[in-house]
């Protein structure tokens, strides 16, 4: 019998060793999706979720948004999270692959309503203190692009916890933010505001459905395939009422 548990126990941590370490690049700058000090969000909740009976060992790597572009083309992460494939693909010339979209993102041009901004098009930046996250110009478009270069009043910061009170203490004069990461800041901020009175929110930018970028087909073809099952069972849903998305 004793002979038989230890074999039993040898086989289990064989399986455990043999587990694929799957390391999957995070920006710090988006929680409600995903939370660095907690290691938790509803991205990272949902990926420990879709993994958690397969053959992987998901690691999160949190850093900047240019931090990781870095790692994933040096090959010390295996994935990313929420990243433009375009413009990954134009830096890294072997093949990527896309997984299914896990969330879709909302960026807004954000302002205070006392302010009474005009604003109805991207172009209507380009006189106003504008201020984004990092790598903004990169994600949002070329027309953006082109007004950040235009504007010698444009900036972007690596984390977004400050811009909240970039707009409450007349430090800009509009946020480019996603709505939810946005929301979670303020909170932190200033927990009693009343985000729907306080601000404006100009939908300058379409809706962008946000995946995982893989360096391998297999990788993104088995996360399709647990995502899948989780979706079936209502999981998905449950993950968002937890965490408050509105979309």
């Amino acid at each position: 019998m004793r002979k038989i548990a230890a074999l039993l126990l040898t086989l289990m941590s064989i399986s455990c060793l043999s587990k694929e370490v799957l390391r999957l690049g995070v920006s710090l700058s988006n929680p409600p999706y995903c939370i660095a000090e907690s290691n938790s969000g509803f991205e990272v909740d949902l990926i420990k979720e879709v993994f958690k009976e397969s053959e992987y060992d998901v690691v999160f790597v949190f850093a900047t948004n240019a931090r990781l572009f870095v790692q994933f083309m040096d090959g010390e992460i295996n994935g990313i999270l929420n990243a433009n494939i375009d413009y990954f693909q134009k830096e890294y010339k072997k093949p990527l692959f896309e997984t299914e979209s896990i969330v879709t993102f909302q960026n807004y041009g954000i302002s205070l309503k006392k302010n009474s901004l005009k604003i109805q098009d991207i172009d209507d930046l380009r006189n106003l203190r504008v201020n984004a996250f990092q790598n903004a110009t990169n994600y949002l478009g070329p027309k953006f692009k082109k007004m950040a270069t235009q504007n010698k009043r444009y900036n972007e910061i690596p984390q977004q916890r400050n811009q909240p009170e970039y707009l409450l203490r007349d430090r800009a004069d509009i946020i480019i933010s996603e709505k939810h990461i946005f929301t979670y800041y303020l909170k932190k901020f200033q927990p009693k505001t009343n985000r729907d009175e306080l601000f404006t929110f100009h939908p300058l930018f379409p809706a962008e459905p946000k995946a995982i970028i893989f360096k391998s087909r297999k990788h993104k073809d088995d996360f399709n395939r647990y995502f899948a099952q989780m979706k079936a069972n209502g999981q998905v849903e449950k993950l968002r009422t937890i965490y408050g998305l509105e979309y």
